[in-house]
Order: structure tokens, then sequence, then C-alpha cells
């Protein structure tokens, strides 16, 4: 074959020409063979002629194929690198059906290639056998099946020589490893790459099965192929070589040899990287970085797999999932640090791990969080229960040590449980919301050991859901719902009404009356009872308002701490009193002692704000919490409503009515009036009255009513000394 002499030099410094004539005119005709040239140069076809395995010929077209800019960029790489790992066997197989016949050709094939940066590009490839500087080569021609579909088919010339020897020819100058295996399994042929990697055990004669290579799936793609005579492409094996572990991706393909025996081509890609890329993936998305446990996914997989089990097992079983949450853990994270506080995590971590059954599998889910989950006998299924709550609180009962201190932490945890029986059809997500609910009642319940999960529990939590849900969409829409009741606060030497205490009540149109100790904890609990307390303040104020003859009555209204810590109450606060017909001092703001704990700089400064508008502030149900008699002073209190049970423990003996005369002493020491709750008897308004309380509230006096209905009693009314003195 004649060539045209433009040459530069290849990589490994020999000659390359980097075009070639195939078929060319002869030599002597230089018009015609430049012609010839221009005409390969020009085509809209990518060509590339390969020699032994590296490319030694590309036209512009190709350039463009591969996204380089210079035929210097391919000159010399191996074919294979522009080949998907997938197609390898079917490219071996279409060469040797080529033949060795110069200008013989295969059928036009789509095949999937690589450009230069690896991406992969569905092509129609046809090769054609040629001379390239007189040695036997290869001619690949590229047409991209996106823009151009036409297929045109060329039938290929019977193999001259044995299939074997073409095998071997065209796979000696292959980089990647590439065995021939008969249909017993034996190896027939081993390109050197091959040999390189796998050693004497790939040498023919030998079995594929003593090669040192471990699937990862389980079964060989090779017996796969020979059983199945389908193609298996992209398994992964794993072979410890002296560089260490390393991972392949194979491809195994069928050909027949000249008597039609099939034989397997099986080739071999090194993805070591991208393996453990994938594999470091897959791990992550189901463990948490910080303690190397299972993740909330991580966990679900692992429930989902004992549920399979559990129905596939023939004995009696349950499965059991512990939700576990470290009591107080934001104090450590707001008092040390966080670092400190991922210290302690690490520890209880490997603390759980190391009781977690083999069988079993434990996890964090959440900043505190942890669930383990085993899988215990039905038939004793309490007594193990028991036992591995024992075993986890040993674990983290036991001191933990950290770094900033020389003492170390001590951990306490609640634990919810729920269970899974043989048969039910819960799924993990299920167990793992019914053992949350569970460990949710176990916070409350701080003196068990744990709680175990009941359907109760569930219809509770869903009815606290629904509460919240009906409450924010009253508010929103439909006030109506809404209804505030008062309730008479007396004096204690005339009886007469001087104030009334403004109370929410709920009627819901499906669920009915819903008492306020349901709802109200409820919307403390979320960003409700700011609207709600806003709602009471503004409703009662107009209603109490509207009524002239309740102008020398005080109206007494319930704050809590989260409506105090809101930034405009102060603000809200002065929009009432300055819109309403009645004068500040007539409004009472009542917050419990246990709200206003602890007594700080921004609480006291809030309170003058409130006295400096002229409202009056009450502290109720004095006695159950942490404040003293000796704190009244600090704050701007002018009213201070003691709790129900010492009004209950009168009864009891000459003690507590001591007790009660005390506080009263102490606080009309500092000027503030006492309100004695819940009077329910006349003895109990006796006493009262005679230990000093000025006010008296309860049933005894009435019921919380409408005021309508109040009204309509026509009430004795006092002249109001709430209202006309002043502290």
């Amino acid at each position: 074959m004649e060539s045209v002499p433009d040459s530069t030099r290849g990589g490994d410094g020999r000659e390359v020409v980097e075009r070639d004539v195939t078929s060319v005119p002869p030599a002597g005709d230089a018009a015609v063979a430049e012609r010839y040239r221009l005409l390969l140069d020009l085509s809209p076809d990518a060509m590339a002629v390969h020699q032994d395995g590296k490319i030694v010929y590309v036209n512009s077209a190709a350039l463009d194929f591969a996204r380089v800019s210079s035929p210097h960029e391919l000159l010399g790489h191996p074919i294979t690198d522009f080949v998907h790992p997938d197609e390898i066997p079917r490219m071996i197989e279409r060469l040797v059906g080529i033949g060795d016949e110069t200008g013989a050709t295969t059928s036009p094939e789509e095949m999937t290639m690589l450009d230069a940066a690896g991406v992969p590009r569905p092509m129609e490839v046809t090769s054609v056998r040629t001379l390239w500087l007189d040695e036997p080569a290869y001619l690949v021609i590229l047409r991209d099946v996106i823009s151009r579909k036409a297929i045109r088919s060329a039938a290929a010339e019977p193999a001259p020589a044995p299939l074997l020897d073409r095998l071997r020819t065209l796979l000696g100058g292959l980089i990647q490893p590439v065995l021939v295996v008969g249909e017993d399994g034996g190896i027939e042929l081993a390109n050197p790459a091959a040999e390189t990697m796998f050693g004497p055990r790939c040498a023919p004669g030998e079995s594929i099965a003593d090669l040192p290579l471990r699937f990862v799936d389980g079964e060989s793609p090779v017996t796969q192929c020979l059983e199945s005579r389908s193609a298996v492409t992209d398994a992964t094996a794993e072979i410890t070589t002296q560089a260490g572990r390393r991972w392949l991706s194979c491809s195994c393909r069928l050909i027949e040899d000249a008597d039609a025996h099939p034989i397997a081509v099986v080739s071999f890609v090194d993805v070591t990287e991208r393996y453990r890329e994938r594999t470091r993936l897959a791990w992550d998305a189901v463990h948490d970085p910080l303690t190397q446990l299972y993740n909330r996914a991580g966990i679900l997989d692992r429930l989902d797999a004992q549920i399979a089990e559990l129905s596939a097992d023939g004995d009696p079983a349950c499965v059991t999932i512990y939700y576990i949450d470290l009591d107080s853990f934001q104090l450590v994270n707001d008092s040390l640090g966080h670092a400190v506080g991922d210290e302690v995590l690490h520890t209880v971590a490997r603390r759980l791990a190391a009781v977690t059954p083999e069988s079993g599998a434990v996890g964090r889910i959440g900043g505190d969080e942890f669930v383990l989950v085993a899988k215990h006998s039905t038939e004793d299924s309490a007594s193990d229960i028991d036992r591995q709550i024992d075993a986890v609180r040993t674990a983290i009962d036991q001191p933990v040590p950290v770094s900033i201190r020389a003492q170390p932490l001590t951990i306490r945890a609640s634990i919810g449980v729920a269970t899974l029986d043989k048969g039910d059809t819960a799924t993990p997500t299920d167990l793992l919301r019914d053992a949350d609910i569970a460990l949710g009642e176990a916070r409350k319940a701080s003196r068990v050991p744990y709680v175990h999960f009941r359907v109760q529990h569930r219809e509770q939590l869903q009815r606290r859901q629904r509460i919240e849900e009906e409450l924010r969409r009253a508010l929103d829409s439909d006030t109506g719902q809404l209804e505030i009741h008062y309730q008479p606060i007396v004096s204690t030497a005339s009886g007469a009404l001087v104030a009334l205490e403004a109370l929410l009540r709920w009627n819901h149109p499906e669920l009915g009356p819903i008492s306020p100790t349901e709802f109200i904890p409820l919307a403390e609990r979320s960003t409700l009872i700011d609207a709600l307390g806003a709602h009471v303040l503004e409703t009662a104020s107009a209603e109490v308002g509207a009524i002239a003859e309740l102008r020398p009555v005080m109206l007494s209204v319930n704050v809590s701490r989260r409506e105090l810590d809101h930034g405009d109450f102060l603000d809200r606060l002065r929009r009432v009193v300055t819109r309403g017909p009645r004068p500040a001092e007539s409004l009472c703001l009542e917050i419990t002692e246990s709200a206003i704990a602890p007594i700080d700089r921004d609480l006291l400064d809030l309170l003058a704000g409130i006295r400096a508008l002229g409202v009056r502030i009450s502290l109720d149900d004095f006695g159950t919490g942490a404040s003293t008699l000796s704190e009244l002073y600090r704050m701007p209190v002018e009213i201070m409503k003691t709790a129900k049970g010492f009004v209950d423990a009168l009864r009891e003996g000459p003690n507590a009515r001591r007790i009660l005369s005390g506080i009263v002493g102490v606080a009309h020491s500092v000027g503030v009036r006492v309100v004695a709750e819940g009077i329910e008897t006349a003895e109990q308004a006796g006493i009262i009255a005679e230990v000093g309380c000025d006010y008296g509230q309860g049933f005894h006096y009435g019921r919380p009513l409408p005021l309508g209905e109040i009204m309509a009693d026509g009430p004795l009314i006092a002249t109001g000394p709430l209202v006309s003195e002043q502290t």
C-alpha cells in the first residue's frame, strides 16, 4: 500500500504518518493521490487507523468526534481508550470476523464509543481491513447515529486462519487483560496484559475458576455467559495484587469458532477508583458520619431486612426497636461546646454498639437520638426487652469522660420501645414512628425505665395533632368556636365583685367541648399561644369594656412566659390599653409563679414596662414554683394569688392556717394584696377572711360563666379598691 509522505513524530519517537490512503492510485499519479488524501481529510465521517492496537492516523472529523484540537492528542493511544469497556468483547468479535483480506469490512453497527474525556457517544461503526506502511491494520469509520441513521451492510469474508491465531494477533496489543475461555471453563488464550495481572494461573489449560477473583455479586459472569449464551457486562470482581486490592469490571461475550463451538471472550477493566467512590457513596448513604453507626436510612434498611427474616423464619419471634434519647443533651452542647457534645455521642455510640445483639443493628438518627434494633423470642419477649433495657441503661449511665474537665459527665436517657410480631403488617417506618411516640411518653414519665408503645399512645398523639390543627384553623378563620367565660373575684370583707378573671373555653363543632387543660399546653408548646393570648386579651377587653356597670371591676387575663418573651408583647399591650374605653389600671395580667423563673434582668425590665403603662401584675399560683417571699420586693407585683393547695390544706390542721396567715402577712408588708384561690365552701371563705386574705375566688363565689349570665344575676359590684388604690 502506498502512503502519502505527510508524517510527524509519535509519542514513542517513531515516525507516525498522519494521513494514509487506503486503496489509492499509484504514487506516480500525484495529482490523483493528493485529491484522494484531501477527500479523506474533508470526509464528514470520523476515520482512524489502528495497528497493533495503537492509533496511527486520524482525520479532521475524528478530532471533532474525540473533542480534541490536535492529532497528537490521539496518535499513539490504544484504540480501546475510545471504546466503552462493555463493548470491547464485541469489538474483538467484529475484528476477528473481518478476516485478513485487505479491503474486507464489517457491517455498520451501533456501538458506544468514548471521546477523549471518557464521555460515552453512540456511533455507527464500520471496520475495514487495510495496510499501513505495508503492514496489516484496521481503518475505523465512525458515523454519529444521532445525525446519521443510514446503515449499510457488507458481508464478511470467511476467516482464512484459525480463530485462536487471529485472536492472539488481535489481542496482543491491547492494554486491557483479555481471556478466551472454552465451553468447559478452561482458559484457551490469555493476552500479555492478562498474564501480567493473573500470572501463571491464566496459562492455557488452567481453569478460569482458579483465578484469584472474587465476584462481588457471587456468581462468575463467565459461568453465566456460557450457561445462558447471553452477554454479561460490567460484573465487578475483586483481586489482590502486589499493589493491594483492586476492583475490575468484567464483561463476557460468546463467539463461535470454525466448528461452531462457543468460546467466551472475557475482558477486564480496572475500575478501582470508580468502585471505591461508588462504595463510599453507598456507605455514606446509610451511615452517620459522626459515629459511624447507621443513619435513619440505614436503620430502616436493617428493619426491613429483620421484618423479611421474621416472615420467612418458622420460629416465633418479634422485631423490637428501642428509641433512645439522651436527656438534657442540649445543655452539654450549650455549656461545654459542640466538640464535647461530639465526644459524648462517640462514647455513647461505642457503648450502644457493644450491647447490641449480633443479629441486631444500632444507629444514630438525630442529634442525640439513637435506635437499636433486635429480634427477640415471642415466648419470652418481655424478659428479653427488660434485659436489653438494663444493658442499654448500664451502658449509658456509666460516667462519660470528656477532654476539657477532670470530672466525667453523667448522662441519662429516655427510651421508647415498639414491637412487631410475626404476621403484623406494619412497615419499618410505622415501627420507627411508634417507638418515637413511646419515647415521647417516656420523656413525660421520667421515673419509669422505658415506655412500651400502645395503640392508645398513637391515638392520643393523633388527637393532640388534630387539636393543634383545629385550634390554628379556629384562630385563623372561625373564632366563633372560642368563647370567654369569666369567674368572679370578690372582696372577703364585703362579698362584692371586685374583679373578673377571663378564662377561654373552646366548643369544637365536631370534637365538642375541649378542656383548656388539653389545648392550652399544646398552644404553649407551639407558636399558637401568642395568637391565642392576643385573642383573649383583645376580646375580653372589648366585652368587659362594653358594659358600663363593670367599669369599677378589674379584668384579669392570664399571660404565659412565652408571650412575655415575644418581642412585640409590650407594643401589643399598649394598643389594647389605648384603644379600649377602660383605664389601664383596670387591667391585670396574671403570670404564674413557675412562668417567671428565672427572674432575670430582661424579665424585670419587661414587668417594669407593663407597670409603666398602668397595667397591674398579679403573681398566680404562688407556692407552686421556685420563687420565695423574699423575692417579692424585686418584682412590681400588686396582687398575689395563693395556690389552691393552701386552701385545700386548711381542713388538715392549724399549721396550714398559720402558713397561709404568714404568707398574707409578708405580702401585706410589701404592699401586695392576696387572693385566695380555690374557695369551695363557706368554711374556707370564713378562714381566709380571718387570716387576712383580701379577696377570694372559687366555686363558692361563682363558676366561670359567659359575661351575659353573670350580669343577669345582678352581682353586687364594689366601688373597686383594686382600681382606686395605687401602689
